[in-house]
Formats: structure tokens, sequence, C-alpha cells
């Protein structure tokens, strides 16, 4: 459909002219807008990127100082273990003088008693001083220490005259581990 326009020339023009700058403004003003808009998105996208930078720099450094404690902590410990290793190690290599006397009158045969009692834990020497009924309980005493392999030397010195019954002993020992 065509319509016949009256106006003149020079006022459909002007007409025409407003129409394209209201188009204009409106399209420049939407796109203005628009602009604005993404600005802005684009800014809060910035400031939340940052923001996660931030608490994750803060949980690096929370993480390096949790890192370092333990570090530190494990240092600790392995000294630590390396104390009780050598305690440990030192109570293992240890003679105890009660461990001694037990072994030695665990074997006694019926009749025989302990007159005096010395060991040294350092050099694992001692000596027992004892009473046997009799000079074969005695032999029999001694076979039994000596088939133990903890006692290196086993030496049996009478005391006294020479007596089957009734013997008085010095026992001369080395104990080893």
């Amino acid at each position: 459909m065509n319509y016949i326009n009256l106006l003149p020339k020079v006022e459909l023009q002007q007409r025409n002219e407003e129409k394209k700058l209201r188009l204009i403004l409106v399209i420049g003003s939407i796109c203005l807008f628009l602009l604005i808009f993404l600005l802005l998105l684009i800014f809060i996208f910035e400031i939340k990127a940052n923001n996660y930078l931030e608490e994750a720099k803060i949980e690096l450094a929370e993480k390096k100082v949790e890192l370092f404690q333990v570090n530190q902590l494990e240092k600790r410990i392995r000294k630590m273990n390396s104390t009780f290793k050598q305690i440990n190690k030192f109570y293992q290599n240890q003679i105890f003088t009660t461990e001694v006397f037990k072994t030695l009158t665990f074997y006694f045969e019926p009749g025989m008693s302990v007159q005096g009692f010395n060991f040294s834990p350092e050099t694992g020497k001692g000596y027992l001083l004892g009473y046997a009924k009799n000079l074969e309980s005695l032999e029999r005493y001694r076979d039994k220490l000596k088939e133990r392999a903890i006692f290196k030397k086993v030496e049996i010195e009478i005391l006294g005259f020479l007596k089957t019954k009734d013997v008085t002993f010095r026992l001369d020992f080395e104990y080893g581990k």
C-alpha cells in the first residue's frame, strides 16, 4: 500500500532525518548499555578471580606452614627414634647380674648353696663361692655350666683340703651374650 505524501520535500527530509537520528540514538543507547553491562560483568569476574587467587594464596601459605611444622615434627620423631634405638641397643647388650645369678643357681644340684657372689657386668667376669655336699655333684654342676654356650669360661677351685664330701668351692666364670 502506497501513501500519498503531501508534505513538502524539505520537511519530509527533516522527518526522515529525525527518524534516523532517533533510531541511531536508540541503537546507540542500547549499545552503550550493553557495553556498560559487559564492562560490569568483566569487572565482577575480575573481582571474583582476584578473590579466588587471594584465597588460594592464603591456603598455600597455610599449607606451607603446616608442611614446615610436619617436617619439624618428622625431624624430632627421627631424632627420638634414634635415641630410643640407642637405648634399646644399650639394654639389649646389657648383662644383668640377677640374670647371671639365676642362671648359675638354676643348675645347682640338691644340697648346694651360695656363700658369696661377685660379678662385673662391664667385663662379664665373676665368681661364685659355694658349698656342695659332695664332689660328684660339683662336677655335674660344672659340666652343666660348660654345656651352656653363654659361659665362655667355667673353672672350679676347691677351697681348703681336697675332700669328697662337704666341699667348699670357688667358681670363676666369664659370661657373655
